[in-house]
């Protein structure tokens, strides 16, 4: 018998978690959350094409409507709807992003039905704070934000912004962000400055000029100016993939400014958009619930899970006993 202490718990919490991941799994693939948007919005060559996106949006969006119609919910109002659509737009369109060093990763497109799930879920949790501290501090301290960095709409579409425009997301900071964005590296510029008076005590000039430029192996160097040339090279992909720059720029503002002066519109987006996938997915023949009689081909494939799943422990058991 094995005794129960904290190694067996942290082990035993850990395969929990491991299967856990895999049942959640088998739910996101019948629901038909892993499968992605792109090939609904994308032409022969596999360039987004804004007819196709445009109506895939209103598609979903008229889902949402109508399932909010039949379950006696609250009709979905030409604000919110508005509001919906940017946030769509911009969670298929926009790219993943590395925070270090800042870049368009060369996948830069990775768009499922999952994603305006998760993209919701953190959405709703983040604008639970004050909006113009949320947005300020995931903008300049993405890295502090719990959200997956890779792929996460508030700081990919700021840097595709960033890189359309060529203006900085502080431009457009009414007055409450920019007294927060001020706030901020006040504080920053005090907390390094108080870092450095600590560090220079005994430092000579040539130490110091070894700090503040600190020598770098050569395969650093090559590496980061690949990095950047990579970048660059993405970055000219990207927007080659998008079918209107003008239009990404205009839906940015118009989401971002909302999210300052009305973040109540966030407040049902997680149901929101749960309720919409279900409809959406269901009435394209998407998720498994859809399928009509070749439903049975997965109802018996999942029949036969437990099963298996029981035989296999009986055989684990076994070969644990031998040991």
């Amino acid at each position: 018998m094995t005794a129960y202490n904290k190694d067996f718990m942290r082990r035993t919490e850990y395969r929990k978690a491991r299967l856990e991941m895999h049942l959640d799994a088998v739910r996101n693939t019948l629901e038909g959350y892993y499968e992605s948007i792109l090939p609904l919005i994308e032409n022969e060559d596999r360039k987004c094409d804004a007819s196709k996106l445009d109506d895939t949006i209103e598609c979903m969006l008229d889902s949402l409507a109508g399932a909010l119609k039949t379950t006696g919910q609250k009709p979905l109002a030409k604000t919110q709807r508005a509001f919906y659509k940017n946030f769509l737009y911009l969670l298929i369109l926009s790219p993943e992003i590395d925070y270090d060093p800042p870049r368009i990763l060369e996948h830069y497109i990775k768009a499922s039905f999952g994603d305006i799930l998760y993209e919701a879920d953190i959405l709703s949790h983040l604008m639970k704070d004050k909006p113009e501290r949320a947005l300020v501090m995931h903008e300049q301290l993405p890295w502090e934000s719990e959200a997956d960095e890779k792929h996460d709409i508030i700081y990919s579409s700021m840097t595709a912004y960033e890189e359309l425009t060529g203006k900085k997301v502080s431009d457009l900071y009414q007055d409450k962000e920019s007294e927060y964005h001020n706030q901020i590296t006040k504080k920053n510029r005090s907390a390094k400055a108080k870092i450095t008076i600590e560090d220079n005590t005994e430092i000579s000039d040539n130490e110091e000029a070894n700090r503040l430029m600190p020598y770098q192996e050569p395969d650093d160097i090559i590496y980061r100016s690949e990095s950047i040339s990579e970048a660059a090279l993405s970055i000219e992909r990207w927007k080659e993939y998008l079918p209107d720059a003008g239009q990404y720029i205009n839906c940015y503002e118009k989401f971002r400014k909302d999210l300052i002066n009305r973040p109540g519109l966030t407040k049902r987006i997680k149901d929101d958009m749960k309720l919409m996938l279900d409809a959406y997915l269901a009435e394209n023949n998407i998720s498994a619930y859809s399928l009509g009689d070749y439903y049975g081909l997965i109802d018996e494939a999942l029949r036969k899970v437990p099963g298996k799943l029981t035989h296999e422990m009986v055989r684990a058991r076994l070969f644990t006993e031998d040991e």
